[in-house]
């Protein structure tokens, strides 16, 4: 295999530039005169203002009691760790509308899409994260974005945009507007686990899946995509090879992908494509081996190193706890059956 060579840059360090887009794009949004989910939840375009509690975005029925019924539930095959809480998503689309999925890798979703993830921490419930899209051109800077912080009484949950750490006494931080707009600018529409692949039954049996995986046949035949996929999109390859590029697509190439090659000129893609045939084919095979790192860290200078997994920045990254940790936001703690298996992939690799 050719062996490229390129830089290895932290995400963080196009941070400041996509902030700046987010909070240009926010402010310059209109508002929306749709009521969705029988509820009146418009909300300025400015980002400091919206939606003041859970309970005014449509999600629920009847105060925070019941799932509103035009809403429905799902979850990704390869979900983002995130310190092991516990996570329930849900998206809201308009009546009539539909995601435009001529792209299969590159969905866009209708303006008035609405999208929430839950987090409970031993048991409690934490946070609600929510996006909602205000402007019909695809991307992050379309979307209106906050995390609602619980009440301690389960009442409701109230909007924080600054974030809050270690959040109703756990250890879980909260996001601000601005670590949600980093993490969320490098998928086409925004929305990364609802997607193609993401949506697909899984093959795979390690982690351990959530009940809601696999409905993207079941969505598509309730007329919900403009291009319904006739099957479901498999992760290629088999065993440890298979589960390892399943699981930086799900923790890593939200991020790492073509589009975040397109502002910074460095070429290491984790995102999985339909048309990935076989591992080998992937990014997360084809884009890392021999890489340059942007950094040396622990004596690390490129991505991959096939068999040296301690040599690989791509495995050292995702055991560290200080500021080079991989993913950069959103986990204090190291994902043990994560990191695990990329570390067995990365030593079974031929040199």
């Amino acid at each position: 295999m050719r062996r490229q060579r390129t830089s290895f840059a932290l995400s963080e360090r196009v941070g400041r530039f996509v902030l700046a887009l987010a909070s240009a794009g926010a402010c310059l949004l209109s508002c929306s005169d749709e009521t969705a989910n029988g509820s009146d939840a418009t909300a300025p375009g400015d980002p400091n203002t919206g939606p003041v509690r859970l309970s005014e975005t449509g999600l629920y029925a009847d105060g925070v009691r019941s799932i509103a019924p035009s809403v429905l539930r799902f979850a990704p095959s390869h979900p983002l760790w995130a310190d092991g809480a516990e996570k329930t998503r849900y998206l809201y689309l308009p009546p009539g509308s539909k995601v435009d999925t001529q792209d299969p890798d590159h969905w866009v979703f209708p303006v008035g899409t609405k999208a929430w993830k839950e987090f409970r921490v031993d048991g409690k419930l934490v946070e609600t994260r929510f996006l909602w899209k205000r402007a019909a051109t695809p991307g992050h800077e379309s979307w209106w974005k906050v995390a609602y912080v619980w009440l301690p009484d389960g009442s409701d949950a109230v909007a924080n945009v600054e974030g809050v750490r270690n959040a109703l006494g756990t250890t879980h931080d909260v996001p601000s507007q601005d670590d949600c707009a980093a993490c969320h600018a490098y998928v086409k529409d925004t929305v990364i686990g609802f997607s193609a692949i993401e949506l697909s039954r899984p093959e795979s049996t390690s982690p351990a899946r959530p009940a809601d995986t696999g409905r993207l046949l079941e969505l598509s035949g309730r007329a919900l995509f403009t291009n319904p996929p006739a099957a479901d999109f498999t992760v290629p390859g088999e065993g440890t090879g298979r589960d390892a590029v399943a699981y930086l697509h799900g923790n890593c190439g939200f991020c790492h992908n073509s589009r975040l090659e397109e502002l910074t000129k460095r070429k290491i893609h984790f995102r999985l494509l339909v048309a990935d045939r076989s591992v080998e084919q992937t990014g997360a095979y084809t884009t890392t081996f021999g890489t340059k790192a942007f950094h040396e860290i622990d004596g690390t200078t490129e991505v991959i190193v096939p068999g040296d997994p301690m040599k690989s920045q791509a495995y050292v990254r995702m055991v560290k706890t200080d500021d080079y940790r991989m993913p950069p936001k959103g986990t204090k703690l190291v994902d043990p059956a994560g990191s695990e298996l990329i570390r067995s992939w990365i030593t079974g690799l031929a040199p």
